[in-house]
């Protein structure tokens, strides 16, 4: 029971932060996207994204957690009342999954295959830039 209990709370309420289009794309779009307009209606859309992605996090913390520790407390409540919970919580995190993709897909919509490209080019060579120093702080 416990470990199923731990696992519910993994896979619905996670561990660690959340994904942000604006702290990941935006500084690599600047320099991909030159239309300034397009670029500020792109920025303008990761903000959206991020605003639900903290919807999301506020709703799980300020009610789905409580819902389950409630549940999880109540000696006599039943295998059908866990399984309504997690249906209902997995109903929720799709619609926040499909609006991630929602996103996703109206960032792409907004620039050209070449801007993407550079975009991703420059998110690349910035990661192996710090994977590289913290290899090299490993070996200090």
């Amino acid at each position: 029971m416990i470990i199923g209990t731990v696992t519910l709370l993994m896979l619905y309420f996670g561990g660690g932060g959340m994904f942000s289009f604006e702290k990941t794309f935006e500084p690599f779009m600047k320099d991909a996207v030159k239309d300034k307009a397009r670029y500020e209606q792109i920025v303008d859309l990761t903000k959206e994204a991020d605003e639900g992605a903290k919807q999301y996090r506020k709703e799980v913390s300020e009610v789905w957690a409580k819902d389950l520790k409630m549940l999880l407390a109540d000696y006599d409540a039943t295998e059908e009342q866990f399984h309504s919970f997690v249906e209902k919580a997995d109903r929720f995190r799709t619609a926040v999954q499909q609006g991630v993709l929602d996103a996703r897909f109206g960032v792409v919509k907004m620039m050209t295959e070449d801007e993407w490209n550079a975009m991703y080019q420059a998110m690349e060579k910035k990661a192996e830039e710090e994977r590289k120093k913290a290899e090299e702080k490993g070996k200090q």
